[in-house]
This record gives structure tokens, C-alpha cells and sequence, in this order.
């Protein structure tokens, strides 16, 4: 299902809000309570959310497809983006992840002559196809959903590719400094990547602040920086 603007300024206000009633929503868009019923009941068959009598939940069991995730908080992930521009410069290798986050970095990299891109994400591919940069893309097993390539075959690729910058995102960062998933394929090509980097970047935003998963990719001492918004 492809959301409409309305249905993901319901989904992003749920994601902050955790629960809404139908009254709430329907004041915040500006909509009958009929239509925010229809819209929720289509949106909790594909997965985004749960009703109950007269509301919704925000679900915390799943995570939601990289091509939606990429436009929440799309503001805030532009300017991660921009905040990173001190780790580039003309004529360098970058490593960017499958995450929405690092998706909004291609736009930035045009700005440099002689940008060499290497990703896992089929999205970051096409977006540096459209801003005529250099990509390549590593082979491997295909994730419809996160749309990118996994499994041994993307990590024994990337072991022989050395970047001047890596580029990342997670779901959490947790007060006492640990970065974590809960995809562990995902935090397989991290550590790859993050071998053969010299320097290494997390970016995150607010929504993932103060969360620690199920599995643990680093700390924050083994890192370059995490830049935070």
C-alpha cells in the first residue's frame, strides 16, 4: 500500500503520539471522522498501525518499509544530511547504508567533483543515477522490504572495498552509548564496511534517541561520530 500525503501525516503523527483517537485525528487533518476511519482501517491492513473503538495504535512490533520510512521526519533527516558535509570533500570514496536516513545524503554528495558512491541499497543506486554520480552497488541476496542487498555474498563484496567515509543509520542509540538494531543481517554489512572506513558516521534523529534493540552493532566510543538532531 502506498500512502497518501494525509495517511502519512497520520502515521507520523501516531509514531510520535503512540495512540490517537479518531476525533484527534480528524481535527488535525482537517477531515470527517468517517474519512480517518477509512483511512485507518486501510491502513491497518497493511500493517502500519492497530484500531481499537474509536482510535489507533502505533505499531511497535514491525518495522515499516524503507520506501515510507524515508519520508518521515524528512526534514530532520536533510539536515543530518547537511550536518555531514564536514566529512566530504572533491575526489572520495563514500559508503552509504540501506537506511532511509542516509538516503538524503545523495543530493549533498552531487555538490563534489569525483564522488565515488558504494551501496547495498537499490534506492541510494537509483537517486546517484538521477544526480549523474558514480555507484556501485554490491551484489547479494535481494531484501524486497528494505530494499537492498544482504546475506554473505553483499559482505564478502564489501570486505574487499576500502571507502574514505561510511555512512549509517539505526534504529537506536541508547543513553549509555549503544547503537542497535533489531536486524542483525543489517549489522552484518556494517561491520564490514566499518573495517575497511576510515571514518565511520552514524546518523540518527530524534525518534531514535534513548532506544536500545535487540541487537547491538557498536558503541559510540568505536565510532568517528554520531551526529544527532
Amino acid at each position: 500500500m502506498v500512502l497518501n500525503e494525509r495517511q502519512s501525516a497520520i502515521l507520523e503523527a501516531l509514531e510520535r503520539e503512540k495512540r490517537m483517537s479518531v476525533a484527534k485525528i480528524a481535527a488535525m487533518c482537517y477531515v470527517s471522522e468517517m474519512t480517518v476511519r477509512r483511512d485507518l482501517a486501510k491502513m491497518e491492513e497493511a500493517g502500519y498501525l492497530s484500531r481499537y473503538n474509536g482510535g489507533a495504535v502505533y505499531r511497535t512490533d514491525t518495522v515499516l518499509p524503507v520506501n515510507y520510512r524515508k519520508l518521515l521526519h524528512a526534514k530532520q533527516k536533510a539536515e543530518l544530511s547537511v550536518r555531514a558535509r564536514r566529512y566530504l570533500h572533491d575526489e572520495m570514496s563514500v559508503f552509504i547504508d540501506s537506511s532511509s536516513t542516509c538516503l538524503y545524503l545523495i543530493p549533498i554528495l552531487s555538490e563534489y567533483r569525483g564522488i565515488r558512491i558504494v551501496t547495498n541499497s537499490v534506492q541510494s543506486l537509483l537517486a546517484a543515477a538521477e544526480h549523474r554520480l558514480s555507484c556501485t552497488l554490491a551484489g547479494g541476496d535481494y531484501s524486497d522490504r528494505e530494499m537492498c542487498t544482504l546475506g554473505s555474498l553483499t559482505e564478502s563484496f564489501l570486505a574487499d572495498i576500502n571507502v574514505d567515509v561510511a555512512f549509517f543509520s539505526a534504529l537506536g542509540i541508547s543513553d549509555d552509548g549503544v547503537i542497535s538494531d533489531i536486524d542483525e543481517w543489517q549489522n552484518g554489512v556494517r561491520r564490514i564496511v566499518m573495517k575497511n572506513s576510515r571514518q565511520n558516521i552514524f546518523l540518527m534523529d530524534s525518534t531514535k534517541q534513548r532506544h536500545k534493540y535487540l541487537y547491538t552493532f557498536c558503541r559510540t566510543d568505536e565510532i568517528t561520530e554520531v551526529i544527532l538532531l
